[in-house]
């Protein structure tokens, strides 16, 4: 920025801190859901079985 100084952090309205907030919250709750779907994916996948080797 030229000729403008760094707005501080603690400027910024109450608004943009409660959305960012939520929004964390939001995304770390779609996290927790998405990981728990690929767990139970993995969970009920059949298992392939081990190639037999050739001695």
């Amino acid at each position: 920025m030229e000729g403008g100084s760094v707005p501080n952090k603690t400027a910024q309205p109450d608004w943009l801190e409660t959305a960012a907030k939520e929004a964390r919250e939001v995304i770390a709750r779609l996290h927790a859901e998405a990981k728990a779907a690929f767990d139970a994916i993995d969970a009920s996948a059949p298992v392939a079985p081990k190639a037999e080797t050739g001695s």
